[in-house]
């Protein structure tokens, strides 16, 4: 049955095995509802997918799992053995008012993050009010990304490139700057909400969440959401790098590092930024299996 606004995988011809490829149904579903700011079911179905999915402002996913159900039983599950699972990664700058609820994910030993956003961080760069940021790390290759000044810059598309010299950009320095950094790919997150959200990653190198540069706002993980990372990673399972944000709430949530000796569960951690990291809050979490430490935040004001 397909409701208004609300779309399923089924609809668009997927076995619902969690063996079988349903890659092309899953696109098929997110795209469908990013078109309305829409939900996507999962139903009890289990989807195997092997690309990242486009994640938009205004989507909403959820499954039909319990707080009591088993990691990758069923409750609406989608499993991904070979990319990220869900990509921020677009030409908006901007993704607002997402929410994930009562569902499974899983990573497997060939996947990559389950929630990615990668921007990547330049450092000694100067940028004027010219719209011209001279950067050493400057490529062609990133004409059509977003860029952020990391406090400094309105977010705007690359136009063009000199290798190794420059970029010139739509948006424009509020503040001119030197040796300061920017970030490529960055994006500016907005209301992301993790609610009763099983996440399990198996793959050392990766992350549960990844976030390289731009903006985390009001983003809030509650809801008994049980978070799980490799038992032999080398990267924290929730890592934010040189990231701006304000008013982040994790709370009734356990967070488990599998027993891993390497990292802590938690790293935000604010590099170059130039902006505001404010306000995070870690409430009512258990912590299980964290012999590598629970939390490592580096320059935030009130921590609670």
């Amino acid at each position: 049955i397909r409701y208004l606004n609300v779309f399923s995988p089924m609809n668009y011809a997927a076995a619902g095995n969690g063996t079988t490829n349903d890659t092309t149904a899953v696109l098929a579903a997110f795209a469908a509802a990013a078109a309305v700011n829409g939900t996507v079911d999962l139903g009890h179905y289990l989807f195997l997918t092997s690309s990242p999915i486009p994640v938009s402002s205004g989507l909403h996913v959820k499954g039909a799992a319990s707080s009591l159900g088993n990691q990758g039983t069923g409750g609406g599950t989608i499993i991904n053995n070979t990319t990220d699972m869900f990509s921020f990664a677009n030409n908006t700058g901007s993704i607002n008012d997402v929410t994930f609820e009562n569902c499974y994910l899983t990573s497997g030993t060939g996947g990559g993050h389950i929630w990615g956003c990668q921007g990547v961080v330049h450092t000694g760069c100067t940028y004027t009010t010219n719209s011209t940021v001279l950067d050493p790390a400057a490529s062609t290759a990133d004409v059509g990304k977003q860029i952020s000044g990391n406090g400094n810059w309105t977010n705007g598309t690359i136009v063009s490139a000199v290798n190794g010299v420059s970029y010139t950009v739509t948006g424009a320095a509020t503040n001119t700057g030197s040796g300061v950094a920017i970030t490529v790919g960055s994006q500016t997150l907005s209301g992301i909400r993790l609610l009763n959200v099983n996440a399990l990653q198996t793959n050392n190198g990766k992350c549960l969440w990844y976030q390289a540069g731009g903006q985390c706002n009001a983003l809030i993980v509650d809801k008994r959401s049980t978070f799980t990372g490799a038992a032999g990673a080398t990267i924290s399972p929730w890592y934010q790098y040189s990231v701006g944000m304000a008013t982040n709430s994790f709370s009734k949530m356990n967070a488990n590092s599998n027993g891993c000796t390497n990292v802590p569960f938690f790293t935000i951690d604010f590099g170059p930024f130039n902006g505001i990291m404010d306000t995070l809050s870690f409430k009512d979490i258990i912590f299980e299996n964290n012999p590598g430490g629970c939390t490592y935040v580096t320059a935030c004001t009130n921590v609670t």
